[in-house]
């Protein structure tokens, strides 16, 4: 990573990117088109008895790769949390109580959630009590904050 102050570098940069940028929206579309994406919704369709028409193979396509693109930012971010929390740590593992706390960060990154609503995604997976403690140790490393009945990110002091 470098730092440029050459007003033309960054205007190059910016117009790099910009196609960069746009190619990469072209390729979710051409992919969640593709015959593959096709056959797949196909397959999701026969499930409930129903054919499907062309456009709709297609929308189903890209839905589901869209969806798919936002899962996989998603882990890549409790993958980078944890990996964060446990620097902070000095630790030179990962432990399941860091993912925990990168999984409700993730939650709450999204939005200000209750202690009810960030057990009802997470409870099928992690008990109610891991849940809690890893909240209140979150809390009290002032990661996040506790406003009435919502908990929600400090982002002063994120990371």
């Amino acid at each position: 990573m470098m730092i440029e102050t050459d007003q033309a570098e960054i205007e190059e940069a910016k117009s790099k990117f910009k196609v960069l940028w746009e190619e990469a929206k072209k390729v979710e579309t051409v992919l969640g088109a593709s015959n593959k994406a096709k056959s797949t919704a196909k397959n999701y369709f026969d499930l409930f008895d129903h054919y499907s028409r062309n456009r709709a193979k297609k929308i189903f396509g890209k839905l589901k790769l869209k969806f798919e693109i936002e899962n996989e930012r998603r882990m890549i971010e409790i993958a980078h949390f944890s990996s964060l929390l446990a620097k902070e740590e000095s630790e030179t593992y990962i432990e399941r109580s860091h993912v925990i706390m990168a999984a409700i960060l993730t939650i709450l990154r999204e939005k200000a959630s209750s202690f009810e609503e960030i057990k009802k995604i997470l409870s099928e997976i992690i008990s109610s009590e891991e849940i809690e403690a890893e909240i209140r140790k979150l809390v009290e490393i002032d990661k996040i904050e506790r406003e009435g009945e919502k908990y929600k990110i400090n982002l002063e002091t994120l990371f």
